[in-house]
């Protein structure tokens, strides 16, 4: 490893002293011949990322939908799942775009209150149900703020942030497609091995929660469980795909500075590609 010393010696580049950086705990990790000591050194390396803040630049329309999504994962992740906003932009939405504008069942709003209490135990919790959830009510407020400035915006974020950004975003385009299954099971699985045991095996709570699921997607969106709406459905849900490949791209280049021909074999490789109105986020 003395090459990799010797190398950021010589370099006066923040950026490629960084990629320098990582690529060497990489191999380090790689290299250590005992699984304690490499997730040591993994730990240790990705505390070190969450310290480097990234600059992101977002349009107005951007920052609206980021203060949704987070919002809205915040809700998800803390069991608020009836939250009115949430029901009324996707589930009710969804059911009168396809039932020519008919007022949306109670049947809803019961189905997804049965899913939270049975995977919250009837517990209720704020935005200080764990680190995630005040990670994301940070995030909240921070767009919050600016929701109203009808210029570009920028904004500082830690690694963690950018993931939960991700994951936020890709929950936002999916639901609004009605791809329940793809944003919902496993938040909600997570959340029941939270509230009773993390090591007890959970497949009839996974078989209750995929039917009604299910069973939602059918009512609203009016199609077969396992068909779904993708790009070009809504526009929003476009945007918020494109803020999702763009924070997953972002964070791979992060993970991987300098990749091997394996690391390339992962859609998160794939440079993001433009599906909606907006311009691609800009990340630095």
């Amino acid at each position: 490893m003395h090459q990799y010393d010797t190398s950021v010696k010589q370099l006066n580049d923040y950026s490629l002293i960084k990629s320098t950086y990582n690529d060497y705990c990489c191999k380090l990790i790689d290299l250590l011949p005992i699984a304690t000591d490499r997730m040591a050194m993994a730990i240790q390396k990705y505390k070190s990322m969450n310290i480097t803040k990234y600059k992101i630049t977002a349009t107005y329309k951007q920052v609206e939908l980021l203060t949704f999504a987070c919002n809205q994962a915040l809700r998800i992740h803390i069991g608020q799942l009836t939250d009115p906003v949430t029901v009324l932009l996707n589930f009710e939405l969804g059911y009168r775009r396809h039932h020519n504008g008919e007022s949306a069942p109670m049947e809803i709003q019961e189905k997804l209150d049965e899913l939270s209490k049975t995977c919250w135990h009837n517990s209720h919790y704020g935005y200080g149900y764990d680190e995630t959830s005040k990670e994301y009510w940070m995030l909240y407020q921070m767009f919050k703020k600016h929701e109203q400035t009808l210029s570009n915006s920028t904004f500082q974020v830690s690694f963690y942030q950018l993931e939960l950004l991700r994951n936020a975003c890709e929950q936002a385009a999916r639901l609004r497609a009605g791809q329940l299954e793809h944003c919902f099971i496993n938040e909600l699985l997570n959340a029941y091995q939270k509230e009773v045991n993390r090591s007890m095996h959970c497949g009839n709570i996974r078989q209750y929660v995929t039917q009604v699921c299910n069973y939602l997607h059918i009512l609203c969106w009016n199609l077969p469980a396992y068909s779904c709406y993708g790009i070009n459905y809504d526009k929003d849900s476009d945007i918020w795909w494109d803020l999702y490949q763009v924070f997953r791209y972002k964070i791979w280049k992060e993970k991987h500075p300098n990749p091997s021909s394996q690391d390339m074999l992962t859609v998160a490789s794939d440079k993001p590609l433009k599906t909606g109105v907006e311009p691609l986020i800009r990340i630095e």
